[in-house]
């Protein structure tokens, strides 16, 4: 009987000679006297609602920097507001789709209450910098340290089979695409031109080395860096996978080019450390990580002088130009290390919540600009003190270890969600130890991978429980329907 639920496509047949069904698997593994719930077991065969809002989520959050460049240019705050926040009320209808299904992993409730604990922290310390409290500030603030992440952890049991969690990789591999041969356009179009245009006309495209710092369809250069690792997530995903899929090698080579158009040294080399890491150290994706290395190596080689001029750069060279003439990756920690002393010296308790958010200048001035220190660790100090770092940094911490501990303990034959929990360890931890809280496009990517990583646990959960024999032995196949619980 347990083999009629046959995992990954429809059922062939049910209990007593019932006909197979195709539904959304609700069904878990019960705790011990716990009475089985009257559902369907069937595996998910389509794509479920959660999903969709999802997907359109991540291309929302790509595209709301081009509906503020192109479409409503120097618009007042509010009207810029409503693209802003639009994924994130595609989000919350992605949490409420999902709301009705219940979480039976352990990981997922271990992670809940890291985020109880994550909760507690900042609200307290929130409290204790009210005096000195934004707004606007506070309500973007909260968004990113607590919300978002609450979302996602709600998100995470709606994704109900691994085509569910293909397709947010796809959606994000695809946008990476589109975003690299726009950059391309914008690193060799002048700073004047249309498709360089910013949301303020009083502001113009960052140039470095006779070359613009492409921005793709975000509103900052940091968005290129987060799409750049997304991409190259999805890419790595695909050629782990048994057998692998050749648009991966699509999707990496579109996030290199992401970060390599806006002169983003960082989401090049996290790019990069995120498929060698996942790639060469793999037994299944050691030959595509190698010939991805070829790739690179000999496309370097083989380049050619694209400089007009002395000032100017190429496309392949300007990373390595920049890091010639740039602060080096030493200094910029040393600098990390000065800006956190610094927080921690002055205001060790916070000065309050959304001082240190550039929406807030905007929300004023119309502005966008730097406020207190440039790194996120110093700044979340600088709004919440010492307290509210711990707090962040609880959340961040106990998925990073969820998914360790998975990895760790592995299976020999690694399955898809084993790949995809192993890329998405590299791909979230990079935006948690860099800019999430103050950055809206790192933090919607960073926790929209976090909950399809919650999501490997929870499918997994359910489908070890849809093969585990029930009451005394009689197992449950799919299709058994409402009702037919046995005596």
């Amino acid at each position: 009987l347990c083999d009629a639920a046959r995992v990954g496509g429809r059922t062939a047949g049910g209990v007593n000679g019932m006909p197979g069904s195709s539904g959304s698997a609700r069904f878990g593994p019960q705790a011990p006297g716990e009475r089985v719930p009257a559902r369907r077991l069937a595996v998910a065969d389509k794509i479920s609602p959660t999903a969709w809002l999802l997907a359109l989520a991540i291309v929302l959050c790509t595209l709301e920097g081009a509906g503020r460049k192109w479409l409503v240019p120097d618009s007042p705050p509010s009207v810029q507001a409503v693209f802003y926040f639009s994924k994130d009320v595609v989000l919350l209808a992605a949490a409420l789709a999902a709301s009705h299904y219940r979480s039976y992993s352990v990981q997922v409730r271990q992670f809940r209450q890291a985020l109880l604990v994550t909760t507690g922290l900042v609200c307290v310390a929130a409290l204790l910098s009210l005096p000195g409290a934004t707004l606007v500030g506070g309500a973007l603030s909260v968004r990113s340290m607590v919300v978002i992440p609450w979302l996602a952890l709600f998100i995470a049991p709606g994704l109900r089979s691994l085509r569910d969690l293909e397709l947010i990789v796809w959606t994000v591999g695809v946008l990476g695409i589109g975003i690299a041969v726009l950059g391309v356009a914008q690193f060799h179009l002048p700073a004047n031109h249309v498709l360089n245009q910013q949301p303020e006309s009083s502001a113009y495209a960052t140039v470095a080395m006779g070359r613009v710092r492409a921005s793709g369809t975000f509103a900052f250069i940091s968005g290129m860096g987060s799409i750049a690792l997304g991409a190259t997530w999805a890419g790595t995903y695909l050629l782990l996978k048994r057998p692998g899929q050749k648009a991966g090698y699509a999707f990496i080579l579109a996030g290199l080019v992401c970060a390599m158009a806006a002169l983003s040294r960082s989401g090049f080399f996290f790019s990069v450390a995120l498929f060698g890491s996942s790639l060469l150290l793999s037994r299944t994706g050691a030959k595509s990580g190698l010939l991805l290395a070829l790739i690179m190596l000999l496309t370097w080689l083989a380049r050619s002088d694209e400089a007009r001029n002395d000032r100017e750069v190429g496309i392949l060279t300007g990373i390595i130009a920049r890091q010639a003439t740039s602060d080096s990756v030493l200094q910029r920690a040393w600098g990390m290390g000065i800006d956190l002393y610094g927080a921690f010296a002055y205001s060790p308790l916070g000065k309050g919540i959304g001082t240190g958010q550039q929406g807030e200048g905007a929300a004023q001035s119309a502005v966008r600009y730097y406020v207190g220190y440039e790194t996120e660790m110093a700044r979340i100090v600088g709004e919440i003190g010492v307290l509210g770092l711990l707090g962040v940094a609880t959340c961040r911490i106990s998925i990073t270890l969820l998914l360790w501990n998975a990895i760790v303990r592995g299976q020999p034959q690694p399955t898809p969600f084993d790949h995809l929990r192993k890329v998405s360890l590299v791909a979230i931890g990079i935006p948690f130890m860099s800019n999430t809280c103050f950055n809206h496009v790192a933090c919607a990517f960073a926790w929209i991978t976090a909950a399809v990583a919650l999501a490997t646990f929870e499918i997994s959960t359910r489908q070890q429980g849809m093969r585990r024999p029930h009451f005394g032995g009689l197992g449950l196949a799919a299709g058994t329907r409402t009702g037919d619980r046995p005596s």
